[in-house]
């Protein structure tokens, strides 16, 4: 049952983000869609939330519910006093909210979180420092093709004279880091591999990827195009990272047990 609800919910969630990507690219019709972004950020993390506990079982349910604590009471914070991230606030696009914080960012952090978090563990399922600040950083990286979309093209947040800081991706790595710590310290389900099951990530990486595409998207029809090339850059360079590291513990395996 739960595997055919997040079959459902991935097909749902690509139809969102095509007509999504579709309808963000003409500045009249944006609004539109807009509306229906808080409902997109809500099933992809019930989608996060259902791989998660496929794989590592309803007894890891604190992890989830300490990373959207976790992450609402930092955005509150960044809101009413400007740290960690710097000086702005939320619109009125992303509802219903709590102390000026709508609840989709809070949803949105345990997605992009638990997400990384298998991509990574897939990838390359040892050295847990690596790991973590290969979550860290390919986070970080997200967040510089998030922030066009969200805060320019879409204004879901509002800046300080419309600048990004330099404090907001210092926070996100930090914040990621804190994440991921808490994360790798949950058992691998298969004691052999380490890694995930197939399903888990090959979805895990669908949430990712369909967000990566449609920011993209839509920020470079808007003319924020470095932005795009920096984050992508940095999310490949973390991903053949640990693409190379995977690949040298499968060698490593198969040596040893020749």
């Amino acid at each position: 049952m739960a595997n055919r609800t997040i079959y459902i919910l991935t097909a749902v969630l690509l139809l969102m983000a095509a007509a999504g990507t579709y309808y963000m690219l003409d500045a009249g019709s944006r609004n539109l869609y807009s509306g229906f972004s808080s409902l997109f950020i809500t099933l992809q993390f019930f989608v996060a939330v259902l791989l998660f506990l496929r794989e590592y079982g309803i007894k890891n349910l604190a992890y989830i519910t300490g990373i959207f604590v976790f992450a609402m009471l930092v955005e509150t914070a960044g809101v009413k006093t400007g740290l960690p991230f710097g000086n702005y606030i939320y619109s009125g696009i992303l509802r219903p909210q709590i102390f000026g914080v709508p609840i989709a960012v809070g949803m949105s952090w345990v997605m992009t979180s638990l997400a990384t978090f298998i991509i990574i563990r897939t990838l390359s399922p040892v050295n847990p420092v690596l790991n973590i600040l290969s979550v860290s950083v390919m986070m970080t990286a997200y967040d510089f093709i998030l922030e066009p979309f969200a805060a320019h093209v879409n204004g879901f947040w509002i800046w300080q004279n419309g600048v990004v800081p330099l404090a907001n991706y210092i926070a996100w790595f930090f914040i990621s880091l804190v994440i991921a710590t808490v994360l790798f310290k949950i058992p691998a389900k298969n004691p052999v591999t380490l890694k995930p099951d197939k399903m888990t990530s090959l979805v895990s990486a669908f949430l990712i990827l369909i967000n990566i595409v449609q920011f993209s998207v839509v920020n470079i029809s808007s003319g924020h195009t470095i932005p795009v090339l920096t984050g992508i850059t940095v999310i490949s360079a973390v991903l053949i990272f640990n693409i190379f590291r995977g690949s040298g513990l499968e060698f490593d395996k198969k040596y040893l047990n020749a």
